[in-house]
């Protein structure tokens, strides 16, 4: 993470591991370090705390952007905190939640006995799971109508983590995606997009009907051949237009 300040919980499992070892998505950090140049957007669909998109802030530099969007309200707080910490002006905060609708939605947290024993902030979702637990209300949005409203000119670099809501949130940015073919980086969580009702397989093929290439993020950042999707429990993705 190099020279990003932030306040860190040591209890919290995400926070825990950057502290200790310098980051938490370090595949993700390192693939970011050879894509992203002076002057690209970098949209972060469930930003966290902000790791990737403080890393990203410094990598795109004052004439890049970056959109980060978190819709948790306490995480989203800690998030501003963070952007105003590093001063890092060419970062904007989205309060909000991406789906295929707009609106209002609940956000839960995932049973205790999905979460485990550890403390883990980063698992809010929009999936209503047996036994979930709702945390609040938050306002939801199509990432095609928000593109629209916000009148983005350009996308390079798009990550979605976000428990389970990748392929609504791809049904909300097709139009997006089409137009501006940008990399993606999404995670493939087999328990998370179960608990949507969906499995891998459904998120790659949905990313794939869009023109993309699929690879799996190695530990090194590196982008390498795809497993077959029946194997991965949790993977991070690299997806690139096939043309």
């Amino acid at each position: 993470m190099g020279d990003i300040a932030l306040e860190l919980d040591l209890s919290e499992h995400m926070q825990r591991r950057i502290f200790w070892l310098g980051g938490y998505n370090l595949d993700i950090l390192r693939l970011l370090d050879r894509r992203l140049a002076p002057g690209m957007v970098f949209v972060d669909v469930g930003a966290n705390i902000g790791e990737l998109s403080l890393f990203a802030s410094r990598r795109v530099g004052p004439s890049g952007r970056v959109y980060a969007f978190e819709p948790e309200p306490s995480i989203a707080a800690t998030l501003r905190r963070h952007v105003e910490m590093n001063r890092a002006a060419n970062v904007e905060v989205e309060a909000i939640a991406l789906s295929d609708r707009s609106g209002e939605l609940p956000l839960y947290l995932r049973p205790p006995t999905e979460v485990g024993r550890e403390k883990n902030d980063g698992l809010a979702t929009l999936i209503a799971a047996p036994g979930a637990i709702k945390v609040s209300t938050v306002r939801v949005d199509r990432f095609d109508d928000w593109t629209e409203g916000v009148q983005l000119a350009h996308l390079d670099v798009l990550k979605v983590d976000i428990e389970g809501g990748e392929l609504a949130f791809l049904e909300g940015a097709s139009e997006s995606i089409r137009r501006f073919r940008p990399g993606i980086v999404v995670e493939a969580s087999r328990p998370s997009l179960e608990a949507a009702g969906f499995r891998c397989a459904d998120l790659i093929e949905r990313i794939q009907a869009l023109g993309y290439r699929i690879q799996l993020i190695d530990p090194a950042g590196s982008a390498r051949a795809l497993p077959a999707a029946d194997r991965i429990e949790h993977a991070n993705l690299w997806a690139t237009p096939s043309q």
